[in-house]
């Protein structure tokens, strides 16, 4: 297993102090030439604040692999994650070009947490049995989150 990280994981998704507000955020990853997605690689997109939870989220994706399958939505840890613990966005092909939006019913239901957490891709299904992926791969993912409500 092998864990990419996103140039935008590096820092925090900034924090909105007005009440109510909502924020939106972009991470992008491309690979190296010669990457291979393997099942059970993780790609680690962007750091969701502590307090915060998801409202909807976007994948945009492109060449990742004729095969490639993944999961989107919070990693089951920050620094060294081995899977998608909390889906929101289904198993579902990343080898063309296509645009997923949330999808798993409860999705926006998950509690805030009390801590900052992971939001990436897990492959499912390798990309190609292994083969390296194109030039052209992509992946990018539009998170909506909010700060915890004073009735949660």
């Amino acid at each position: 297993m092998t864990v990419y990280t996103s140039q935008q994981f590096q820092e925090p998704i900034p924090t909105n102090t007005t009440a109510g507000g909502e924020i939106v955020f972009r991470a992008y990853w491309s690979p190296s030439s010669n990457t291979r997605l393997l099942d059970g690689d993780i790609v680690r997109m962007a750091r969701l604040p502590a307090g915060y939870a998801i409202t909807d989220i976007v994948l945009d994706t492109a060449a990742c692999g004729t095969n490639a399958a993944g999961n989107v939505g919070i990693l089951d840890g920050v620094d060294s994650p081995t899977a998608v613990s909390s889906v929101v966005i289904a198993t579902g092909s990343l080898a063309t070009a296509a645009i997923k939006r949330l999808d798993t019913v409860g999705a926006t239901g998950y509690a805030v947490s009390t801590s900052e957490q992971a939001v990436g891709v897990e492959i499912t299904t390798s990309a190609d049995s292994g083969q390296s992926i194109a030039a052209n791969a992509k992946m990018a993912l539009i998170i909506r989150a909010r700060p915890k409500q004073k009735v949660e």
